[in-house]
């Protein structure tokens, strides 16, 4: 039997230091803070310490966790920001429904997937429309062919194993659905757009899901709707509201309120994506369209026109880019608190004021093609100058716009701090994309590496791609088919591990072919090996300043998704590196995408709709009211539209530190048995399946048995293993976080405790 430094309690009334022991300490141990401990060695910093033991610094002296000043862990424990760093790969995914599922063949996802909880104690779950067709054309957008109808599956975002399909009544495939808390009973529903027209709402039972309302309007039923429902609460009164195109229905029970607006906002011909927010700070909230701001006014329950705006019924977002005053100049130094419209349209970008002043216009750039109509439109601050910029996809290549990239007014050009590229375009960056056959496509945000810039996410015809959102450079890329809707990638914290996951979806609509290899992705980069799958390793070219990439040899080094191929610059002498691949066939369903190398930060458990903003929707679904919802670009760090947030700011560097307490071995007829008591002493959770390995202590060391954690560890917590020793017994030791090659899956700030030696010669 083996055990880690084991603190012993003891009993007495000291109160600190060696404290008092009753009775006195033996064999060896002596009194620290009231408990007997192995002899301490002394230390400066707890990274001196081995094993499950932390620095006492007024003692400067090693001490079991539990024991003294140090508590249970190390909320502190944090690592540094690597940018553009992460080997993304595949968690799980849903390529279809299991056997026996009556709508065997609604594999294509068109719509925008969303995220949420239906079960307080349950991992988040993925919603979306399937469908079972190849066009682009009514059948998927209009309900007029029953054998068309779209379904909703719901799928756990851990496993992607599906726990529900939702049929009745059918939905439209192309249009994505909403989630809320729409009765107050702390479980969120699903809102859809009908097949027939109007909405449909399901609730979750402990039977199933179950509708809850269904419209008795049936508008739309006429329209191609690439759209879906808002949810925001228009009266304050705690009961929220869902907003389709420009028509409000009650959330509770689906009676129309207001439909006066409802046809006249769609000049796209796809669908209007509701934007409702309260923009200019006077505790009205307002619809947002290109052409008109509408106030919503309780009395009367209906829209009414509150200022024109002179753009157009495009796609629209809402942002902080600065104060500009009806007189007086205008300052993109200092935000006001009061937001501004963008709209893009026919292939422009532009910002107007809430009183309808046109303060920013840049026009879309192609790459060898058209530049096309441009996407539901993103705003972030990606280039880390504290000042929002745009985001959008167009027919051939994705934009980011700066308001910043523009001339001063004494024909200057623009300061390289805020406009890094100094164009002069307003056009920050420009990527090329595969022909978005609609050009209207989604695309979402996030900070995946925590450094203060946002990077963009973007899905074209072949590939969903993560940008450098300073730059434009491809970081990561990932497969994908679809011939283009309204949809995005949606960024959340899908399985409840404190990392961000990426869902992608899927499609085998029109035929789209893909080339075998993404042209824009030139290899992950890493910082050092552990950032490479255990086949790879980190190399860098001529420059020892820049960042690595993960290096291989032959296509199974980069595991699934990824082939070994040369840098798109030709051989390299540091090696082929890892680049996305994709099948001759198109594909479908939806495909949850983790960062391997635990790189990418925290995120929210939660996107409840196309138009998500982070503070229209509460963690667990409750939709606040209008008095009470907090203006996202007045929030620190939020001034964003479809960008997602960290789960928990404080915890955005947050890292688990991982080590064994204790170990022993029960000797029996079959074979020893090694059980070990493993803790997390770091500041973060760690999810549930951290490998455990045993080796004997061979040269080499040789593996023994294995296990894994079965439950999450939130700091200080530690749970019991257990494995059946195999091969000759003997010492050895038992290593967290090791999945029996030398490599593990959590990325801690310490990698060196994570041993403890045990004895299994038993008879």
């Amino acid at each position: 039997m083996a055990y880690a430094v084991l603190a012993v309690s003891c009993g007495g009334n000291g109160g600190g230091g060696e404290g008092t022991c009753a009775p006195a300490c033996s064999g060896g141990l002596v009194c620290r803070y009231d408990a007997c401990v192995p002899l301490p060695a002394a230390c400066t910093a707890s990274a001196g310490c081995s094993g499950d033991q932390y620095c006492d610094a007024s003692a400067m002296e090693c001490l079991p966790w539990g024991v003294g000043p140090g508590g249970t862990s190390d909320r502190t424990c944090q690592g540094a920001p690597a940018p553009g760093v992460g080997f993304p790969g595949l968690q799980c995914e849903w390529a279809g429904p299991p056997a026996g599922d009556a709508f065997p063949d609604h594999v294509n996802v068109l719509a925008t997937p969303m995220v949420a909880t239906f079960d307080a104690l349950g991992t988040p779950s993925i919603v979306f429309t399937s469908y079972n067709f190849t066009d682009r054309s009514s059948e998927s957008c209009i309900g007029a062919n029953a054998a068309y109808y779209g379904v909703i599956r719901v799928i756990d975002g851990r496993t992607c194993e599906q726990q529900a399909t939702i049929a009745t009544p059918s939905v439209i495939g192309a249009a994505a659905v909403a989630i809320a808390d729409l009765g107050g009973d702390a479980t969120p529903e699903i809102v859809a757009a009908r097949s027939q027209g109007g909405l449909v709402a399901f609730t979750h039972k402990p039977t199933g899901w179950e509708v809850l309302w269904q419209t008795s309007s049936a508008f739309a039923d006429n329209l191609c709707n690439w759209t879906g429902p808002s949810i925001h609460d228009l009266d304050d009164d705690g009961a929220p509201e869902v907003i389709f195109y420009g028509a409000v229905y009650n959330g509770q029970t689906g009676a129309t309120i207001d439909e006066s607006i409802a046809a006249t906002l769609d000049s796209i011909g796809l669908g209007y994506i509701p934007v409702v927010a309260d923009v200019d700070g006077d505790g009205v909230p307002e619809l947002v369209t290109g052409t008109q701001l509408f106030a919503w006014n309780k009395a009367t329950r209906r829209w009414a026109p509150k200022h024109g705006v002179p753009g157009s019924n495009g796609h629209v977002a809402v942002g902080d880019f600065g104060t500009f005053p009806v007189t007086g100049q205008d300052d993109r130094t200092h935000t006001d608190g009061i937001a501004e419209v963008v709209v893009v349209y026919q292939g422009v970008a532009r910002v107007f004021t809430v009183a309808g002043r046109e303060v920013f216009t840049a026009v879309f750039l192609g790459s060898g093609g058209p530049a096309g109509q441009g996407g539901p439109p993103i705003v972030a601050d990606f280039d880390g100058d504290g000042r929002v910029e745009i985001g959008s996809a167009g027919a051939t290549a994705y934009n980011v716009f700066d308001p910043d990239c523009r001339k001063g007014l004494a024909g200057e050009p623009p300061d390289p701090a805020t406009c890094a590229s100094l164009s002069i375009t307003g056009v920050l960056w420009v990527t090329s994309s595969q022909g978005n056959v609609g050009n209207l496509t989604g695309s979402s945000a996030f900070d995946f590496d925590g450094d203060g810039r946002a990077e963009v996410v973007s899905a074209d015809e072949c590939f969903t791609r993560v940008y450098d959102g300073a730059t434009g450079k491809v970081l990561a890329s990932r497969a994908r088919s679809s011939c283009t809707w309204y949809e995005n990638p949606v960024i959340a914290d899908t399985d409840g591990d404190h990392h961000a996951e990426l869902v992608i979806t899927s499609n085998q609509s029109c035929g789209i072919t893909c080339p075998a290899v993404d042209p824009m992705f030139d290899g992950a980069s890493c910082l050092d090996d552990t950032d490479c799958p255990s086949a790879t390793r980190c190399g860098r070219d001529q420059r020892a300043d820049v960042l690595g990439r993960c290096r291989c040899a032959q296509d199974p080094d980069c595991g699934e998704g990824y082939v070994c191929r040369d840098p798109i610059a030709g051989a390299a002498p540091a090696g082929k590196v890892c680049r996305a691949s994709h099948a001759a066939a198109a594909m479908a369903g939806v495909r949850v995408i983790a960062d391997t190398a635990d790189r990418w930060v925290g995120a929210r458990a939660i996107w409840n709709q196309h138009a998500y903003s982070v503070t229209n929707i509460e963690l667990a679904g409750h939709v606040p009211r209008t008095s009470q919802w907090l203006r996202n670009w007045t929030q620190v760090g939020l001034n964003s539209f479809r960008q997602n947030a960290p789960g928990d700011p404080a915890l955005v560097h947050a890292r688990p530190d991982l080590t064994v307490k204790q170990a022993k071995v029960t000797c029996a007829a079959s074979a020893p048995a090694v059980s070990a008591e493993v803790c997390n002493r770091g500041g973060d959770l760690v999810a549930a399946g951290v490998p455990v390995a045993v080796y004997a202590s061979t040269t080499p060391s040789k593996l023994r048995c294995q296990t894994q954690t079965t439950a999450a560890l939130l700091p200080g917590m530690c749970t019991t293993v257990s494995c059946d020793w195999i091969g000759a017994p003997g010492a050895g030791a038992v290593v967290v976080d090791d999945r029996g090659t030398g490599s593990g899956v959590a990325r801690e700030c310490r990698e060196d405790n994570n041993m403890l030696a045990v004895d299994a010669s038993c008879p």
